[in-house]
Parts: C-alpha cells; sequence; structure tokens
C-alpha cells in the first residue's frame, strides 16, 4: 500500500511540473544538414586533408603499377630481379597502409573536433532560445516518440546558427 501511495505521488508531482513546463524540441541531424557551419568544416577538411589524400593515391598508383610489371614480366625476370620487385611490393604495401591508418586517423579526429565545435554553438544557440522563449527544458527529437510540431524550435536554432 506504501509503495502505491508513493508510486501515486511521484505520478502527481510529476504531472504538476509536466503541466506548468514549456518543453522544446531540436532536431539535431536536420541543424547538422542545414547548418553553414557544416559546409564550412566539410570544406576546410577537404583542403586540409588533400595533400595527404593525394599522396596516397600516388602510392597506390605506384603499387599497381609495381603488382602489374611483376604479373607481366615474372616469367623472364631473373630470380634476383623478382625478388627486389617482390621486396618492392611488399614494401610499398606496408607504407601505403601505415599511410592510410595515419591519415584515416588523423580525419577522424579532425572530424571530432571540428564536431565539438559545431555542436557547442547547436547547444549555445538553443540554451540562447531556450533563456529568450523561457523554456525549462529542449529535448532532442531523437529522445521522444512523439511530440506535437508547435513545440518543435529546430528552425529557429538554424536560423540563429546562420547569424
Amino acid at each position: 500500500m506504501k509503495k502505491l501511495v508513493f508510486f501515486l505521488g511521484v505520478l502527481l508531482a510529476s504531472s504538476v511540473w509536466a503541466a506548468d513546463s514549456k518543453i522544446a524540441i531540436v532536431d539535431v541531424q536536420k541543424v547538422l544538414a542545414d547548418a553553414p557551419q557544416v559546409s564550412a568544416v566539410k570544406t576546410k577538411l577537404q583542403n586540409q586533408f588533400e595533400p595527404q589524400n593525394k599522396e596516397i593515391a600516388g602510392m597506390q598508383k605506384q603499387l599497381q603499377t609495381d603488382i602489374e610489371k611483376y604479373t607481366k614480366d615474372n616469367a623472364v625476370m631473373k630470380d634476383k630481379e623478382k625478388k627486389d620487385l617482390q621486396d618492392k611490393i611488399t614494401d610499398e604495401q606496408k607504407k601505403l597502409r601505415e599511410k592510410e591508418v595515419g591519415f584515416q586517423q588523423n580525419l577522424v579526429n579532425a572530424q571530432n573536433q571540428a564536431m565539438q565545435g559545431i555542436l557547442k554553438q547547436i547547444q549555445d544557440a538553443a540554451e540562447a532560445i531556450a533563456k529568450k522563449q523561457q523554456y525549462d527544458m529542449i529535448v532532442v527529437k531523437g529522445a521522444v516518440l512523439y511530440n506535437n510540431a508547435s513545440l518543435d524550435i529546430t528552425d529557429q536554432v538554424i536560423t540563429a546558427l546562420k547569424k
């Protein structure tokens, strides 16, 4: 009986709080898709990592050329030439893998760092809107099963980010 009374008390208190609360919803995925900061970061990262990407492409092309040469000339090559070319191919494969792994790690780190900055800007814009319009809580759209469209302030957040 005590548990039932406690449960009803909690339910009543939460419904009273909810009735007096002003809640908004933000679709962060839409904000990320429409925010100009995301496009700017993509362009910046492409420009920053383009030289490394070109270097990797050149290494891949050289490796492919050496593999084709080995495949084509294998039958007529001397044993030392075969071994030297095999060693060269193995070394190129190793260096290429290392370069690709380093490139991927650097790219992911740069993307994560940039996204943290963008997410902070989204949070700041949402908080400013919440204070201005006196919202008690802003919830991410994916965290609720249903919401009334009138609660959605996503477009306001996007507009704030464009300023």
